[in-house]
């Protein structure tokens, strides 16, 4: 899933902000927790 990619590469950069709000855009998304 493109979001989960997005969120893995932002905490391998060291980015919390980017990982906070991919993590708050894939729930809105319905993304379930345990995917990401």
């Amino acid at each position: 899933m493109e979001v989960v990619n997005e969120i893995s590469r932002a905490l391998q950069l060291g980015d919390l902000n980017t990982v906070q709000k991919k993590i708050k855009e894939a729930l809105e998304e319905g993304v379930s927790a345990e995917t990401i």
